[in-house]
């Protein structure tokens, strides 16, 4: 009575479906074929049939009805439901064994309908030769019925068939969610997905039933007739996104305990909202769901707080009956709207079924990450209405399991809806932007401070032409400031190697053409870099693809930045911190450009060659050979000469107060190397050129370590 068996199917073929074989209906049934005749004095069994053989042309049309079938199922297990004809069904009837029943398609129709003429001629055999022994009175589904529990809903009811565990065991609902297989991925203006659940038109007004689960139903239908478009009231809409088409709630369904399961653990209660979608599957009352939501509920104790909505249906479950009523008089479903939806920027995501016969498959499931709390005595009201209503609970398989959140609203990014132009118009970002933006700030002090940062914005254009005495520049030049050592300290940094990974990866997969995505690493051991008697303890190292700073107005290949913060000072006996120094800047930042060339340093080939297996937001040791001394060693050489000038932090919140040190020396990378880190990075990661607005470019330097 479940799904039809590899025998069956090649029983199937050869008892009609090819139209190539004559059946001699009567006492006697005739197989005939080119290789010969069988014959059988008794009506078919399956296994009269393992010695046959199917000759190559009937078994290539045997594969194709194979092949249509399993097409059917995979692509719209929901479709066979639809097929069925309710004219070709005659109640209380059914086929006279299973191997006749081979006849049958899931639909409740005989296969092929190739043209009506075939299908009408096919129908009329069916009916005369099998259609013959009424059955049984039909046994209502139930959950916890001996002979009509969830193991035996597909043996109750032809169209229960997706109900077999054998059969859609593999892509049913509910599920026990493993939390720890979730992919996490966001919604929001920056993603493909741009939103999650967001109702429109929430003034449907809720009625109340009960059919085995509580129900509250948001589109009420009427079907006056066995074929036709039922007439439903207007109910609360969820616009199309990328996972599900315009869909419309339908009801509300109550569980106790819950049907999901999280790592295991069942809830208390759970909610399912099914939605259809708009406009189709009107004809089958209920309609066909492909969207659920489910919220679920813990029981908090005696003293915990319910929604409003919840203790509003609570003294009506003792009045509920079959026939949907307003009972809670005047609930609509906004008020539970307003209840639920900040519930739901955080969800799990996964594709099942509906969790009750006839169990449609291809629903889209969305599950609040958040579990809310009822008081103990209104679990048990509708523990007592309806019992433990739940289907047992479906591994989830080879499944894809989604852990959707919210994009943050302080997420920014190079590119798209919250690219640059997008950075200053947050209130935390307002530095980004020009003075219009700084008005937007609650005082004059906030205002000036955001004024002084603009002034002094990174990246820039480096020029080149140094100041001599005595010579007139009809430009800027940069200004010699004689010898300013920098020196290393590494720590104990010698003791972990350089831990990699990419900012804004915290969405999989990172392939996202709107993002921020910046290979980087960091440094343990807390190594610093002396500049000019100030302490900088390094914190990043980020990689650009292009260049941030152009030299001569030309952007380089790539730019690496060692960003560092202050730490302290080189003291100078009771006098305090030295002089000069520079204290005055929090932040320092040392940066390496680079040009397409023959090599690349070893440091840098090393992380190269450890990104291409992949990399994630997580600090991981993608080259377990790499320290901070062999970085150190190889720029030794190099470091001696360098631009200075005061800038900012080149990406949000642009807050000021950094000194820029760009190594004079450009340094090669080979174009292999390179398409890695640009590949890393889907698009260019580097903010657009900033004014200089009047600021000094100097040049300095010799190295010690």
């Amino acid at each position: 009575r479940r799904s039809l068996s590899r025998r069956r199917r090649v029983a199937e073929m050869v008892l009609g479906r090819s139209k190539g074989w004559l059946l001699c209906c009567g006492v006697t049934l005739c197989i005939i074929s080119c290789s010969g005749i069988a014959q059988h004095t008794e009506r078919p069994d399956i296994a009269a049939f393992e010695s046959l053989e199917v000759v190559p042309a009937k078994k290539s049309i045997q594969d194709q009805f194979n092949e249509l079938d399993s097409e059917v199922l995979a692509q719209s297990p929901a479709q066979a439901q639809q097929l069925s004809m309710e004219d070709w069904k005659e109640e209380g009837y059914e086929p006279y064994s299973d191997e006749m029943d081979a006849y049958v398609t899931y639909s409740g129709m005989p296969h092929p309908m190739d043209n009506d003429l075939f299908r009408h001629n096919r129908y009329e055999y069916w009916l005369q030769n099998y259609k013959r022994i009424p059955n049984e009175k039909p046994v209502p589904w139930s959950y916890d019925g001996p002979e009509s529990d969830p193991d035996l809903w597909a043996s109750l009811k032809k169209e229960y068939s997706q109900c077999d565990p054998d059969l859609t065991g593999a892509t049913s609902s509910p599920i026990d969610i493993p939390t720890g297989r979730a992919i996490d991925k966001c919604y929001g203006p920056s993603f493909p997905l741009k939103s999650g659940a967001e109702w429109d038109n929430t003034d449907a007004t809720m009625l109340e039933s009960f059919d085995r689960s509580f129900i509250l139903e948001a589109m009420h239908c009427t079907q006056p007739c066995k074929i036709c478009v039922a007439d439903c009231s207007e109910s609360t809409t969820v616009k199309g996104t990328l996972e599900h088409k315009d869909v419309v709630l339908d009801r509300i369904v109550f569980h106790t305990p819950t049907e999901h399961k999280l790592d295991g653990e069942a809830l208390d209660l759970e909610i399912q909202l099914l939605h259809c979608v708009k406009g189709e599957s009107y004809h089958v009352l209920p309609c066909i769901p492909k969207f659920a939501i489910s919220v679920m509920f813990r029981d908090g104790g005696a003293s915990a707080t319910n929604p409003q909505w919840v203790d509003d249906l609570v003294p009506t479950l003792k009045s509920v009956g079959k026939d949907p009523k307003e009972l809670a008089k005047g609930l609509k479903f906004s008020t539970l709207s307003k209840e639920l939806s900040p519930v739901l920027s955080e969800y799990y995501g996964y594709i099942g079924s509906q969790t009750s016969p006839p169990c449609y498959q291809g629903v889209q499931w969305m599950v609040a990450k958040t579990v809310l709390e009822l008081n103990t005595n209104t679990i048990k009201a509708f523990n007592n209405l309806q019992g433990d209503n739940v289907r047992p609970a479906f591994p989830l398989g080879k499944r894809e399991l989604t852990s959707f959140r919210k994009e943050a609203d302080s997420h920014w990014t190079y590119s798209g809806p919250r690219g640059e132009q997008w950075w200053p118009t947050l209130l935390d970002y307002v530095s980004c932007g020009d003075k219009l933006d700084c008005e937007k700030l609650p005082n004059q002090g906030l205002r000036d401070i955001c004024l002084n940062d603009q002034q002094v914005q990174s990246p820039v254009d480096l020029y080149t032409n140094e100041c001599m005495p005595n010579v007139h520049y009809p430009g800027a030049c940069v200004n010699p400031v004689g010898l300013r050592p920098v020196k290393w300290s590494l720590g104990t940094s010698n003791d972990d190697p350089v831990m990699a990974y990419l900012k804004d990866c915290d969405c999989m997969p990172c392939k996202n053409p709107n993002n921020h995505y910046t290979f980087a690493f960091s440094v343990k051991g807390n190594p610093t870099l002396t500049y000019y008697n100030t302490i900088y303890s390094l914190k990043e190292v980020t990689f650009h693809t292009p260049s941030e700073h152009s030299i001569d107005g030309v952007r380089k290949a790539m730019e690496i930045q060692f960003h560092m913060d202050k730490s302290g000072c080189v003291s100078c006996g009771n006098t305090g911190c030295c002089v000069p120094n520079n204290n005055g800047q929090e932040k320092l930042a040392y940066s390496i450009l680079f040009e397409e060339g023959q090599s690349t340093p070893s440091w840098v080939a090393k992380l190269a060659a450890g990104a291409v297996g992949g990399i994630t937001a997580t600090p991981d040791d993608i080259a377990p050979d790499l320290y901070l001394r062999e970085i150190t060693v190889n720029l030794q050489p190099l470091m001696s000469m360098y631009y200075i000038y005061d800038g900012s932090i080149s990406t949000p919140p642009c807050t000021s107060g950094v000194t820029w040190l760009v190594m004079k020396t450009i340094l090669e990378i080979t174009p292999d190397d390179l398409k890695i880190f640009k590949g890393m990075h889907i698009g260019d990661n580097a903010r657009e050129l900033q004014d200089w607005n009047g600021r000094t470019l100097s040049v300095a330097g010799t190295t010690q370590l």
